[in-house]
């Protein structure tokens, strides 16, 4: 019985000791330094872990922008120094905004950067050291966009005035790009002439960054007439399901969808939020309204019997254009052929002066500019200028062949050059100082006479 309980206290005692062995082993290897990784850095000392999925050292590398070895990450310093070169080109291109932009992203990539940080403080100051600029101003002009070339120039008896008159979406996107490329930032003709405290028309001085040049645009008959809707062009003005400005479009195989690319409005605002320093202090352009068959694509004028719901539907699309830093402008409520042939009668300019401020000049609000149709001109004491004047258009635009203006006691004329067909077909050096006609020029249009 003795010889039992000495040999259960034997292994009692053997198992103890095992046990502590075991836990002391144990301690001891935690203390110790980690195997090291290549027979020269220590693992733990370095923690370099790739993020899963990402390919990026994680957060918890020491120097997440060099490598392993120590030495600078070679596709880092090529992605700083490919920001540092487009922000170089940018900034030496006047477009301050955009390089600051980028070089934002840049300093949250590298934080630390003196160079990039040094960079991105002169673009901010160059974009906001404005000097007065002394220069020619170009006003220049579009009707609705052609979008489907194939459904407007098909041989019928549109065809010809289509070709004069409009441009197509392709060149109208070409032509901004490069007008944005050579230096052109859009500003508000309502900023440029104003009457001063004696009561005198002057013209305003325009603040601009060194190297930008004023560019004014407008649109005329944004209406979407009746006789245009299966020919290429949109239909009205929308607003999309992000609340952005848009057009309604029939495609060629009949189908109806929303757009971005259906005309001067929503692809000026796009190409603006891509490129902010194309527009100075938000500025887009001058809508020049008629209203006999309403505006924007809704049916408003009081002949329709729907006139009142077609009203409530267009009014958050103005909203949204003023909002977005469009201006309206009258471009008479008939646009009847008598202007052009300068024998519309005084009473018939108040009957059409009036229709336009009932029907057209309630739903978008006071404008000061008068676009004229056709490009007709009154000489400035002739009685219908002067009726003009006297219900506030203080700014009368033409259409003319170069950037200049004119201002008298009480109003301002300016010209403005159409940049359509017509023009690039017959006349391309009137556009040398905006973009290169032969790059622009769209090969679906037909020949001209």
């Amino acid at each position: 019985m003795c010889k039992k309980i000495n040999f259960i206290l034997v292994l009692g005692v053997i198992s103890i000791i095992v046990i502590i062995t075991a836990v002391s082993l144990l301690f001891f290897t935690t203390l110790m330094p980690a195997a090291e990784s290549d027979g020269t850095t220590p693992v733990a000392q370095t923690s370099i872990t790739k993020a899963a999925g990402t390919g990026h050292l994680a957060q918890n590398s020491p120097e997440s922008n060099s490598a392993p070895n120590g030495k600078s990450n070679p596709a880092k310093e090529t992605a700083r120094k490919a920001f540092i070169s487009e922000a170089e080109i940018l900034i030496k291109d006047t477009h301050y905004i955009k390089a600051s932009l980028l070089l934002g992203k840049a300093l949250m990539d590298f934080p630390e950067d003196k160079e990039i940080s040094v960079l991105n403080d002169k673009a901010e100051n160059l974009e906001k050291q404005l000097i007065i600029y002394k220069g020619k101003i170009y006003h220049v002009f579009f009707h609705s966009l052609i979008v489907y070339p194939e459904l407007c120039f098909t041989g019928d008896s549109m065809e010809q005035g289509y070709n004069d008159w409009m441009t197509t979406v392709r060149e109208f996107k070409l032509m901004i790009q490069e007008m944005y490329e050579r230096g052109y930032t859009l500003v508000d003709l309502r900023d440029l002439f104003k009457i001063d405290a004696s009561g005198k028309m002057v013209r305003q001085d325009i603040y601009l960054p060194e190297g930008q040049k004023p560019l004014v645009i407008s649109v005329d008959d944004m209406s979407y007439y009746k006789y245009m809707e299966k020919d290429g062009f949109a239909k009205k003005l929308v607003l999309d399901k992000a609340g952005k400005l848009a057009s309604l479009i029939n495609t060629p195989r009949g189908d109806e969808i929303i757009s971005k690319d259906g005309d001067v409005v929503p692809i000026l605002n796009n190409f603006i939020e891509e490129y902010p320093d194309f527009s100075f202090k938000g500025a887009k352009g001058t809508l020049a309204l008629t209203g006999y068959e309403g505006i924007l694509g809704y049916r408003t004028n009081h002949n329709n019997p729907d006139w009142q719901k077609e009203r409530d539907a267009v009014v958050p699309i103005v909203d949204k254009l003023k909002e977005t830093g469009w201006a309206f402008a009258s471009h008479s409520y008939t646009h009847r052929r008598t202007f052009s042939e300068g024998t519309i009668t005084l009473d018939y300019l108040k009957y059409d002066t009036d229709k336009w401020m009932n029907e057209v000049g309630s739903i978008v609000g006071t404008t000061n500019i008068y676009i004229a149709p056709f490009g007709a001109t009154f000489r400035q004491n002739d009685a219908r200028q002067r009726y003009i004047v006297s219900r506030g258009f203080n700014v009368y635009c033409g259409v003319g062949p170069q950037p200049s203006y004119i201002l008298y006691k009480d109003n301002a004329y300016m010209e403005r050059l159409d940049l359509d067909g017509y023009k690039m077909f017959h006349m391309p050096e009137l556009m040398k100082d905006l973009f290169d006609v032969d790059k622009v020029f769209d090969p679906a249009r037909p020949g001209f006479k």
